[in-house]
């Protein structure tokens, strides 16, 4: 693990109840999660990180998933004034798992939006993910306008075509203003294939005694968890629920936030205690 362990940049929402925090995927920020916030801010007491090297966190000098655990580990004790629910995406997820394994006592539950574990390991090279990554890592911490980023994400040749022409407008705007923000030696370990070294899923997952929902987007649609790394580690960990999305890919909560929300909502009201 990384022992340049940083503070971390975080937006906090109005004041509510339990504590409810939000941890981002990778080359995202804390504002992915807009869909969500509105549905929660007026029962949970929102706080969404910014991950070292992206948004207004600092650069760290290590970006293996196992460096953002302590970050993670640290806000939970000195950022938040009691135990919080946490929502992970994607890196955010693997990293908020491992956070709940290593202070059982900061974590009442966590939700698992589709992590990806080996899809971005020991399988990258067998995906068109590591082409994608390859393609986008030059415009990373680009200091371009927005709308002039987004314009030249649009006419980026990734796997399957231009990336315009698989995202919408509004998809590139966002993309655009987080690649701005995050530093492109974040992908360094990715595209290495050393992205999980450290960290082991069977270990972290064995390790978590609160409850878990773990969300798995579509493999047919983009969806980076594996229908065997779910039924693995769901019965690994001591309770936790599985919820398979249907025709929804990675970004769930940005493209299926009305699913989420359902799902979300009975799962929290199934924990023992009140907000």
């Amino acid at each position: 693990m990384a022992r340049d362990t940083l503070k971390l940049n975080c937006w906090t929402g109005p004041p509510a109840g339990v504590p409810f925090l939000f941890v981002h995927g990778l080359l995202r920020n804390w504002r992915c999660f807009f869909p969500l916030f509105a549905d929660l801010e007026h029962r949970w007491q929102l706080y969404s990180v910014d991950h070292r090297g992206h948004g207004q966190s600092p650069r760290g000098l290590h970006y293996r998933v196992a460096d953002y655990v302590p970050d993670l580990v640290q806000f939970l004790h000195h950022g938040i004034d009691r135990p919080a629910v946490v929502y992970g995406h994607s890196l955010g997820a693997m990293v908020a798992a491992a956070a709940a394994a290593a202070a059982p006592g900061r974590v009442r539950a966590l939700i698992l939006e589709d992590p990806p574990f080996e899809t971005m390991g020991s399988r990258l090279a067998g995906t068109p993910l590591l082409d994608y990554f390859r393609a986008i890592r030059p415009v990373l911490g680009s200091r371009e306008p927005v709308p002039d980023l987004a314009r030249r994400l649009a006419g980026l040749e990734v796997p399957g075509g231009r990336l315009g022409e698989q995202r919408d407008p509004v998809t590139l705007r966002f993309m655009a203003r987080s690649f701005r923000h995050v530093d492109p030696a974040v992908l360094e370990p990715v595209l290495a294939g050393e992205w999980l070294a450290g960290y082991d899923p069977g270990r972290v997952f064995h390790g978590i005694a609160c409850p878990i929902l773990m969300f798995q987007s579509d493999p047919a649609h983009g969806g980076m968890l594996t229908a065997a790394d779910a039924a693995s580690l769901s019965r690994t960990a001591s309770d936790c629920t599985v919820i398979r999305l249907d025709g929804v890919g990675h970004q769930a909560h940005w493209a299926a936030a009305p699913a989420i929300l359902r799902h979300l909502h009975g799962f929290l009201a199934t924990l023992e205690f009140e907000p």
